[in-house]
């Protein structure tokens, strides 16, 4: 089974490569940034800036591989909101996003809109280079992040934004609660999951089953 270990600083550049490979031709990058090179280049300056940033401090960064091939980017349930008022942070993402801050904002504001209000997990992103998908990486990096949420007692939230990830977190016991539609744009989907109670899904914690609700 694939080992996950928490990211270190070394583990930035590479993370922020790998999540940018992963979310290329996600389709709501897509919306905001139609040219793939131009796309490819902020996604990197993007996912760069969140990782040194807050997401690198106040988040838990998991990853998977030697080298990294695999990334997921959690915040705790006692964070409200890491970049949040973060001044440096904001620069950096505007510089990322150029002239297509405006789509990307648009993203940003619907997804606070429908976080939910009580305490959770939320993962912000996770992402496998795609040579490596396949593998179980981004199974791996669920599952762990999940046993955590679920020794805390608290709930998970995440956004699916591809059509094909939804059967992937549907098995991890995860639910749609919203649909998210962008302007003239794709959709994509709100999700949650209560945490498991403790005895629960010991098959699915060895990595032999599903998730509870799966």
């Amino acid at each position: 089974m694939p080992v996950v270990r928490g990211a270190s600083p070394l583990d930035v550049d590479l993370a922020a490569a790998i999540l940018a490979e992963a979310f290329h031709h996600d389709p709501t990058t897509r919306w905001v940034v139609a040219d793939d090179g131009q796309r490819m280049k902020s996604l990197r300056a993007f996912f760069l800036a969140s990782l040194t940033h807050d997401w690198m401090t106040a988040a838990l960064v998991d990853v998977v591989g030697d080298p990294v091939e695999a990334v997921a980017v959690w915040i705790p349930h006692s964070v409200a909101a890491p970049h949040a008022d973060n001044v440096e942070l904001e620069r950096a993402v505007a510089r990322a996003w150029g002239p297509h801050l405006p789509r990307a904002q648009t993203i940003f504001a619907l997804m606070d809109s429908y976080r939910p209000s009580d305490p959770h997990w939320y993962l912000v992103f996770m992402g496998t280079r795609p040579s490596a998908q396949g593998r179980g990486l981004g199974s791996a990096l669920l599952r762990h992040g999940l046993r955590r949420s679920d020794r805390s007692g608290v709930g998970s939230f995440l956004e699916a934004s591809a059509p094909s990830n939804l059967k992937l977190y549907a098995r991890f016991g995860f639910e749609t609660t919203s649909e998210i539609c962008l302007p003239q744009g794709p959709t994509f989907w709100a999700m949650r999951r209560p945490a498991a109670p403790p005895g629960v899904n010991e098959r699915w914690r060895r990595g032999d089953g599903p998730a509870a609700g799966g």
